[in-house]
């Protein structure tokens, strides 16, 4: 595995214990962490025969498929490219941090 690759590996755990500390981790971790996420997302999403179906099963009323975009959420403007798998990564997202929060 490369340097980059272990540090991506690395940086959900890396934003969760920052979030956890009280600390708002910085844009260049968010993204690496989304990036994370979204590769754990999908496995899930495949590993459970759910790739095949569509986002409306999983109640993400407008997609019809689970396809990529470049949506990045520490760059507002991205939104443009807003896809089923960052929809349900982002419903993800915000959960994790509220749990951390309850943590804190």
């Amino acid at each position: 595995m490369s340097r980059d690759g272990a540090a991506n590996d690395l940086a959900l755990s890396v934003y969760l214990r920052e979030l956890r500390a009280g600390r708002q981790p910085d844009s260049e971790l968010l993204s690496r962490a989304w990036e994370k996420l979204r590769s754990i997302v999908i496995g899930v999403l495949r590993r459970r025969g759910l790739w095949s179906t569509t986002p409306r099963y999983l109640g993400i009323e407008d997609a019809e498929s689970w396809s990529f975009s470049k949506f990045d959420p520490s760059r507002p403007e991205s939104r443009q490219s807003y896809s089923a798998i960052d929809q349900l990564s982002v419903d993800c997202l915000i959960s994790i941090q509220e749990r951390c929060h309850t943590y804190v």
